[in-house]
C-alpha cells in the first residue's frame, strides 16, 4: 500500500530499504522510498503499522541530498511511535 501511494504522485517510487522492526510491544514495519517530485529526488522513511489498534503510518522525508545529515532525527522520531494494542 505504501509503494502504490508513493506512485501516485511519482509512477518511478521505488522501496529500497524494508525492515520488519519492534517498536515498543508491537512490530511494523520500516520502509525507505526513493521517489522524485518535482524534479527534486526524495527518500522517505516510515512506519507502518496494522493491527488491532487500527492502521498507522508514521513519515519523514527529506531531499536525497540531505538524507545522511537527517539520518539519525528521522529514525530517532520514528522510534518514538508507540501503540496500545487493546
Amino acid at each position: 500500500m505504501a509503494l502504490s501511494n508513493a506512485k501516485d504522485a511519482d509512477p518511478n517510487a521505488k522501496i529500497i530499504f524494508r525492515e520488519k522492526r519492534s517498536v515498543g510491544v508491537v512490530d511494523v514495519w520500516f520502509l525507505k522510498l526513493a521517489s522524485t517530485s518535482k524534479g527534486i529526488p526524495l527518500i522517505y522513511y516510515g512506519y507502518y503499522y496494522g493491527g488491532k489498534a487500527g492502521t498507522v503510518q508514521v513519515l519523514t522525508y527529506t531531499g536525497a541530498n540531505l538524507i545522511t545529515e537527517y539520518d539519525k532525527d528521522f529514525l530517532d522520531f520514528l522510534d518514538g511511535f508507540r501503540v496500545s494494542e487493546f
